[in-house]
């Protein structure tokens, strides 16, 4: 099967914008004061409690108390050591 040009560019496209759109997260245990670093954060339903995967540490982690704040691209490449 042949794609026209405009099919694969319409494509490139669709897949550049999705690319794009990875949101970067700082979430700090208030109670501990140590900071994960993440691309998806997950309420769990019991107070506040959120579950993600630290992606410095490649580790799981469930927090009760936590500060959730957007952080850029660089800040997270930065702090996870991947430059």
């Amino acid at each position: 099967m042949r794609m026209s040009r405009l099919g694969i560019f319409t494509v490139c496209g669709f897949m550049m914008i999705a690319a794009g759109c990875t949101t970067y997260y700082r979430v700090t245990d208030t109670l501990t004061g140590k900071d994960y670093y993440t691309t998806k954060v997950e309420d769990v339903g019991k107070e506040g409690t959120v579950k993600i995967k630290d992606d410095k540490s490649g580790s799981t982690v469930r927090i009760k108390a936590s500060e959730v704040k957007e952080i850029s691209k660089d800040e997270y490449k930065t702090a996870i050591g991947k430059q």
